[in-house]
C-alpha cells in the first residue's frame, strides 16, 4: 500500500536549476553547511531548502526541497535511497508547515478557511487532470485535547485517524512544538488505493 499524500499546500512544481531563485551570499556564507556536498544541482536545492528552513520559510524550503525531488526524479544515476527518503520528508514537512501555518480548516471546526479551500481548488484540478478510478481523504488531529473529541473533528473532515497516527517527523529537534503539532495536522489523499481502515475513529 502506497503512502497517502498530503495536500494542505498543495505544490506542484516543475522546474529547472537554471530558474530557481538565488539567495544573498551573506545567507550562503552564513549558513555553509557542515558536511561537504557535490555541486550537482539538486544539491543545491536541498542545502538551499534547509537554509530557508532555519530561517522558518516554511514556502521556500518547500519549494527547494520539492525542486530538489524533481531534478533527482530525472537523474540516471540516482542518490543512495536514503537520501531520496531525507528529502521527500523534508519536503512533506514544510509543505506541511507551509499549508498550516494558516489552517486548513478553522480551528476545532470542519469547515475550511480561505487558504484551505484554495488547497482543495488546486487538489480538484489535479485530479480532474489525472482522472483517478477512486480518491480517499484521511484527515489527522494533533494530540492535544481528547482523543475522543479529535476523532470526531477529523472524522468531520475526512475519514478520521484523530491522533492515532501522527506524522513521523524526520528530524524533531529541527521544529518546536507547536511546529511539530502543525505537522500532525494534516489531511492525506491517496488515489486508486485501499487504505487501511485501522485505527479509524
Amino acid at each position: 500500500m502506497k503512502k497517502p499524500i498530503s495536500f494542505t499546500m498543495g505544490l506542484f512544481i516543475i522546474s529547472a536549476c537554471n530558474t530557481a531563485p538565488k539567495i544573498s551570499n551573506s545567507v550562503v556564507e552564513e549558513n555553509k553547511p557542515k558536511v561537504s556536498r557535490s555541486k550537482s544541482c539538486d544539491d543545491y536545492q536541498v542545502y538551499v531548502g534547509e537554509m530557508y528552513a532555519k530561517q522558518k520559510n516554511w514556502k521556500q524550503a518547500a519549494l527547494f526541497y520539492n525542486q530538489s525531488l524533481d531534478l533527482i526524479a530525472g537523474l540516471k544515476n540516482k542518490p543512495p535511497k536514503f537520501e531520496v527518503e531525507r528529502v521527500y520528508r523534508l519536503a512533506s514537512e514544510t509543505q506541511l508547515l507551509a499549508g498550516t501555518i494558516n489552517t486548513a480548516f478553522k480551528n476545532n471546526k470542519t469547515v475550511l478557511t480561505t487558504d484551505g479551500q484554495q488547497s482543495a481548488k488546486q487538489l480538484a484540478e489535479h485530479l480532474i487532470n489525472t482522472y483517478p478510478a477512486k480518491i480517499t481523504l484521511i484527515g489527522h488531529t494533533d494530540p492535544r485535547g481528547y482523543a475522543s473529541y479529535n476523532c470526531r473533528l477529523s472524522r468531520g473532515r475526512a475519514i478520521g485517524k484523530g491522533e492515532t497516527e501522527p506524522y513521523e517527523v524526520y528530524d524533531v529537534s529541527e521544529y518546536t512544538e507547536t511546529e511539530i503539532n502543525q505537522i500532525h495536522r494534516r489531511v492525506e489523499f491517496s488515489v486508486d488505493d485501499d487504505v487501511s481502515r485501522n485505527n479509524a475513529c
